[in-house]
């Protein structure tokens, strides 16, 4: 932006506001104090001086400000939508440049990165835009309530975006496809064939008719797979650790390592016993799984990537947990 006068929405983030809501240490950016830069259509300046901190966001139309701020929340893991501001139309004459940028070359290059992503064409339909708002608002609210230490709420915060994410793959993916279907209904032909109905029930059918058993009993098998939450969620996760591993073993049996059935399957016990109105007391384990499982799926899922590789580097409790 130039010096010249123009009409523009413009916010500014105090964050001290921060400590209010639990964290002593200090939240912050990992960036240099000055840094000026653009994202979003929206250009931002981040203070982090003695006497001040803030984010200070200017952008043409009040949307860019606030999905900005959903995007930025969400990768860095820090709930800037917590925080009191307020987004005013006023005008505005002052210069913006951007500086500082060859202090933050990692954060410039994930911010491009990120926003080409999204706004590519498998994320451009408004009804992906809502899906992937919606739930990294979830994962947000799920920090927020973090930050507050409300355990129960920031729990299932961040397990709403997992099963969200499993029911939408499986109703867009079939579990066993193309190929790989076909041959699997034919083993399963087989193995009633000859093992069940001719060797142990001394049966033979006619061919229409064992092909429509067949059917029945691969459908009700895929079916049962996913037929309950902890299910369908490692099915979908699985799945989804595939989808970026392909040409990496090694990365797959990293992230498999992270969360697998048996954890996945905690997490479920703990939604289920919130969701019916107990008391739970959840275990760091339970609290680090569960947001690491939600991050990594939107990501993988909307990103087609690990988070880690989209998190722009910050600090909150004195660390920066994906760091």
């Amino acid at each position: 932006m130039s010096g010249e006068k123009l009409m523009v929405y413009i916010t500014k983030l105090d964050f001290d506001d921060f400590y209010d809501l639990g964290d002593g240490w200090k939240t912050s950016f990992k960036l240099p104090n000055g840094a000026n830069f653009e994202f979003w259509n929206c250009n931002l300046r981040y203070i982090d001086a003695n006497e001040c901190h803030y984010l200070e966001i200017i952008a043409n139309e009040r949307k860019n400000i606030e999905e900005c701020l959903l995007i930025l929340s969400f990768c860095t893991t820090i709930p800037l939508i917590a925080l009191n501001y307020e987004i005013i139309n006023t005008t505005y004459s002052g210069s913006i440049n951007n500086q500082q940028q060859d202090k933050m070359i990692e954060w410039i290059r994930r911010l491009a990165d990120i926003e080409q992503i999204l706004r590519s064409r498998r994320n451009r339909s408004d009804d992906r835009r809502r899906e992937y708002f919606d739930l990294m608002k979830k994962c947000i609210l799920g920090a927020r309530n973090g930050y507050r230490e409300h355990s129960e709420d920031e729990f299932m915060m961040y397990f709403q975006p997992i099963e969200k994410i499993s029911k939408l793959y499986l109703s867009k993916y079939d579990i066993v496809r193309g190929q790989a279907d076909s041959e699997m209904k034919n083993i399963f032909q087989t193995f009633l064939k000859e093992k069940i109905l001719h060797d142990t029930l001394h049966l033979e059918f006619d061919s229409a008719t064992l092909e429509n058993i067949t059917g029945e009993v691969y459908n009700l098998f895929k079916n049962n797979i996913i037929g309950n939450n902890h299910r369908r969620i490692v099915v979908v996760w699985e799945k989804l650790v595939d989808s970026i591993s392909a040409i990496d073993s090694n990365q797959r049996i990293q992230l498999l390592n992270e969360i697998d059935s048996t954890r996945i399957h905690e997490l479920v016990k703990v939604r289920n016993r919130i969701a019916h109105g107990e008391i739970v007391e959840l275990s760091l384990e339970i609290k680090a799984d569960v947001e690491y499982l939600a991050y990594q799926m939107i990501s993988i899922y909307y990103f087609g990537k690990e988070y880690s590789s989209i998190h722009l580097s910050s600090k909150k409790f004195n660390r920066d947990f994906w760091g």
